[in-house]
């Protein structure tokens, strides 16, 4: 208001001798100003333009609102179930499983679909979760090395060559 309003833009070249006619400028546009700000939000919010955006994947009509958010639940929570057993981020998990499952044929974007290929596929999915985890490990153990010295780097080859040994 005070930006805009020429009004307000004269009275506050002298806020104090004009508080009150600044307030009651201020309440006079206020009615004004919460509307365009409601409308300006509500153009921001809608779903056409979040999608968009990409801000979301879909637009959910209310009829089929219960099983969609079924369907997206379920494949979260087996997706992070996968990635805790895996020792990884979900997003890794994520990546890493869709291109199995798109190569099976499996669209990716339907939930449904994806958490039906997770179960029939329990083994292939074992599999690579087991893989994601072993790169995991290995990645975490690359890192803990690489902060170590010389001499310290010197007994853990040692170590290792104990443990081939054995």
């Amino acid at each position: 208001m005070h930006r805009l309003d020429p009004v307000l833009l004269e009275l506050d070249q002298d806020p104090e001798a004009h508080g009150e006619d600044i307030s009651a400028r201020e309440a006079q546009l206020l009615p004004m100003y919460t509307q365009v700000a409601h409308e300006f939000a509500d153009l921001h919010d809608r779903s056409g333009r979040m999608l968009a955006k990409g801000v979301i994947r879909d637009v959910v009509e209310w009829e089929n609102a219960r099983g969609y958010f079924h369907a997206r639940l379920k494949r979260r929570l087996k997706t992070d179930e996968l990635a805790m057993e895996a020792g990884a981020e979900p997003a890794d998990v994520e990546a890493r499983l869709e291109g199995v499952a798109t190569a099976a044929g499996v669209d990716w974007s339907k939930d449904a679909d994806v958490t039906e290929w997770l179960e029939a596929a329990a083994e292939v999915v074992s599999e690579e979760v087991t893989a994601i985890g072993r790169e995991a490990a290995i990645e975490e153990a690359l890192e803990t090395l690489a902060g170590l010295d010389d001499t310290a780097l010197r007994v853990v080859m040692e170590k290792m060559r104990q443990v081939e040994a054995n």
